[in-house]
């Protein structure tokens, strides 16, 4: 039966968990890879994923404009016609709510969201991803097999719990890291398929075709 040592990658790419989200961001774009492990002292701290980045942009609040000082004079406004409101009888109760308030309370990206929420900068707004680290938005919680586990039993873990990869590792060592291309790769060579034949059959097959 194949192993997940037989097609891991070895060459695994990690994060540190002190880099800005904007440098994990750019490495996963130049190696070409959608998530790392995030090390620590030779350790595995966690675990940062693209989409992880991904849904913390999408769901942040949106920026404020700078204040600019316009002054225009009251004959300039006069002349201004009034801002014509669409015609509705009533304004849906949900209109002002804030969508990034709908996530999770566990949700690590929830948390940094709140903070964003609260932060201000004078002058000048840093960009998002530089403001924030991998430590902040890193899933803690880690999913790790063994290199001597069957590929079947690895990929039907990463099925039952909706991930994309599982580590490989030997006690606190990193060894690898399987993800689902690999699987994919795997099954697109036949290498996952097995054939057992029972004595006579192949003789019985080709009785029947004559």
């Amino acid at each position: 039966m194949l192993k997940v040592s037989d097609i891991m990658t070895r060459e695994v790419f990690t994060l540190r968990p002190d880099m800005t989200l904007e440098e994990a961001s750019g490495l996963f774009a130049e190696k070409h890879v959608s998530g790392a492990p995030v090390v620590s002292n030779a350790r595995v701290v966690g675990v940062l994923s693209q989409s992880d980045i991904l849904e913390f942009v999408t769901r942040s609040p949106p920026t404020e404009p700078s204040a600019v000082d316009v002054r225009v004079s009251d004959e300039e406004t006069a002349q201004r016609p009034l801002p014509m409101w669409p015609e509705v009888e009533d304004t849906p109760p949900n209109f002002f709510a804030q969508p990034w308030t709908e996530l999770g309370e566990e949700s690590p990206a929830a948390n940094l969201l709140e903070t964003e929420a609260l932060e201000t900068t004078s002058g000048y707004e840093v960009p998002l991803l530089a403001a924030h680290t991998v430590d902040e938005l890193m899933s803690r919680k880690l999913h790790a097999v063994p290199p001597t586990t069957e590929v079947d039993k690895a990929a039907d873990h990463m099925r039952r719990t909706g991930i994309h990869r599982v580590l490989v590792m030997e006690g606190k060592e990193l060894l690898g890291i399987l993800s689902s291309l690999d699987v994919a790769k795997a099954v697109a060579d036949h290498r996952l398929a097995t054939r057992v034949y029972v004595f006579g059959r192949r003789a019985e097959i080709r009785g029947e075709e004559r």
